[in-house]
């Protein structure tokens, strides 16, 4: 549902998604385990009423499909790809089958209707409504002077809609993107145990924002040219060797990464010049992160498009760091 637009990007809440990630939320609250790393359980009347609501014994069947994906992002991508009567349209829905494991996901998506229907959740949902408005309206500050042309002035391709749904029951972000030119930014927002209040920083929400919608693009380009990259090996293993999460731990996944951040980083200073990157990424895997950024800046203006400059600059630029 929508709840607003700010210079063409939606503000949504969705109760497919609510849904997917309360079950999860409320399993590890049970069990007194962090089961699901992603999986936020801020204490605050709203996780009560879940608890009450949802019956684990219920829902074991939906879990243990859940753990079997090989991706944090699955199950999110999933609800998302659901319409409003928790049915999959396969004209119009985009999933990875690779990262859902053994899970049959027909079979997956049959048993989450189910559920849905039998506990009533849009009763559920709609009654908490006034709830889920505020806490989308309170965390969308984003500039006033926000373009979302800026990802088609860069990449040389847009999507028909830019949705962003934000989360308390999930740290980090996540991207989703149909078959219909529409991509969704999903964003955690933390909750401070000191000031015990949810806090997030606004340029790094912008940030994050970039580094979303650009992952269809990005990723789509890493897949199509992954045979050009001649020393990845090399590459991937500085990268183990300087800390990378087991969250990027695919070839892939770290090329992926690398060109998203350095993108978002570069889109985002446009409305945050001081905007730097953080220590911690650089000391976590992503070594020549700010050689990517700066080689981008440097050499991409020659291209008309970002694919140009990715097969003809960029895949020759990783090749020789990694000889480094």
């Amino acid at each position: 549902m929508k709840i607003k637009n700010i210079n063409k990007l939606n503000i949504l809440v969705d109760k497919k998604l609510e849904l997917m990630l309360a079950i999860q939320a409320v399993y590890q609250i049970k069990i007194e385990k962090q089961v699901f790393d992603y999986i936020e359980t801020p204490p605050i009347p709203y996780l009560d009423e879940l608890i009450n609501f949802l019956n684990i014994d219920e829902f074991q069947s939906l879990i243990k499909d859940i753990l079997e994906f090989e991706d944090e992002s699955t199950s999110i991508s999933i609800a998302l790809s659901l319409n409003d009567n928790y049915e999959l349209d396969k004209t119009n829905a985009y999933l990875e089958n690779n990262f859902l494991g053994n899970v049959d996901i027909d079979k997956f998506i049959k048993k989450f209707k189910q559920y849905a229907k039998k506990i009533k959740w849009d009763n559920f949902f709609n009654s908490h409504m006034s709830f889920y408005q505020q806490l989308a309206l309170q965390f969308c500050d984003f500039p006033q002077d926000l373009d979302l042309n800026d990802i088609k002035n860069f990449y040389g391709k847009k999507f028909n809609s830019y949705n962003y749904i934000p989360s308390i029951l999930v740290n980090g972000g996540f991207s989703y993107h149909d078959n219909n030119g529409n991509t969704f930014y999903v964003r955690g927002i933390l909750w401070s145990k000191n000031e015990k209040k949810f806090v997030y920083d606004k340029k790094y929400l912008l940030e994050c924002l970039f580094h979303e919608f650009s992952h269809p693009i990005v990723n789509n380009l890493v897949d199509k040219y992954i045979s050009s990259f001649s020393n990845l090996d090399i590459f991937f293993k500085d990268a183990l060797n300087n800390k990378l999460p087991k969250t990027y731990s695919l070839k892939k996944v770290l090329l992926y990464e690398y060109f998203v951040r350095a993108n978002a980083f570069i889109l985002t200073k446009k409305y945050y010049k001081d905007t730097k990157i953080k220590s911690w990424i650089l000391e976590h895997g992503f070594s020549y992160l700010n050689d990517v950024i700066n080689f981008t800046i440097e050499e991409m203006s020659k291209y008309e498009n970002y694919e140009d400059f990715f097969i003809n600059d960029l895949v020759p630029f990783i090749n020789n760091i990694s000889k480094k």
